[in-house]
């Protein structure tokens, strides 16, 4: 079984309302700005879940997926059964993504 704690990480109250459970966590401080992408990110999140369930032949085999986004998360990502922990700064844009925005 794995087990992850995240002190100070709260439900940004984000939820896809699909058959796969799907949260976002997020600081407090960063809510506002995770709530402009929510929509794209679980549409992107699905679609990708979708293409894996066809291309293997197989449902996704959990009942939630979470992401949770992390200050100084220093490995880019990680992930696991039901939930990926990745850099909040990599995932959650403060301005309008533009390209020089993806470049860096």
């Amino acid at each position: 079984m794995i087990f992850q704690y995240f002190l100070g990480m709260e439900p940004a109250g984000l939820t896809n309302g699909q058959s796969i459970s799907m949260d976002l966590y997020c600081r407090e401080s960063m809510k506002q700005y995770l709530e402009v992408d929510a929509a794209s990110i679980f549409e992107l999140t699905e679609k990708g879940i979708d293409f894996f369930e066809d291309f293997f032949g197989t449902k996704f085999p959990f009942s939630k997926y979470d992401m949770i986004f992390c200050p100084e998360y220093n490995q880019g990502a990680m992930e696991n059964p039901g939930a990926v922990t990745m850099n909040d700064i990599s995932y959650i844009f403060k301005e309008k993504v533009n390209i020089k925005i993806l470049i860096y």
